[in-house]
């Protein structure tokens, strides 16, 4: 019964061994695996941003075609320019379809991350290699524009005026188990244009920005 009874503590004590050791592993891995993981889902919602403000580039390029300029410019009869109107419903329609289009695009999709075993050992000559351990990540996202409009100096006696849409992506990540929150700002060009011409101080009559 003593020798049964010191036999069944050592097996105890190595089933308590093994398990402090696997959960000692477990915590390395994850302690290894979130950053790399991190950056990686930061890589690939980054690239999503952008190809989805790209898609809403040619987006807008067909809508643009279909409706009025975002600018007009009015001439006298000895053509002297007398003002910049700046069509500032269209800028607000385009400012709600940038903003929709973009949201719809980066809410609920998702895709897959891979990050390389190498990576995890924190040796610099293994990083990105070895096999690839695949991570589901979906991303949620929410998008504000505002139009803006410049002018600068473009040459003798010419003014080049340029609209610029400014769109903000605020995207959650969501991994399995955990997520993180991030930031991304964009410039679109709307429209140049090249004003020959003295440009004068009043340069909109309607809706300056």
């Amino acid at each position: 019964m003593r020798r049964t009874y010191r036999r069944h503590l050592s097996r105890k004590g190595k089933l308590l061994l093994f398990l402090v050791g696997f959960l000692w592993f477990i915590g390395w891995i994850l302690s290894r695996l979130g950053p790399m993981v991190q950056a990686a889902a930061e890589t690939a919602a980054a690239r999503q941003v952008e190809e989805v403000l790209h898609e809403a580039v040619q987006a807008y390029a067909q809508w643009a075609g279909e409706n009025d300029g975002l600018v007009a410019i009015s001439r006298g009869e000895e053509g002297n320019i007398l003002s910049l109107e700046q069509n500032t419903a269209a800028m607000a329609q385009v400012q709600g379809f940038v903003s929709n289009f973009v949201q719809e695009k980066l809410s609920g999709t998702g895709g897959t991350v891979w990050v390389p075993v190498g990576s995890l050992t924190g040796i610099s000559l293994l990083y990105g290699c070895g096999p690839g351990i695949p991570l589901s990540v979906t991303t949620v996202g929410s998008c504000q524009a505002s139009c803006d409009s410049t002018f600068s100096q473009a040459g003798v006696n010419q003014t080049l005026h340029r609209v610029t849409l400014q769109v903000t992506c605020h995207i959650w990540v969501q991994l399995p188990g955990w997520g993180f929150s991030e930031e991304w700002e964009e410039e679109m060009v709307l429209s140049e244009t090249v004003i020959v011409g003295e440009v004068p101080s009043a340069l909109f009559t309607q809706g300056a920005s």
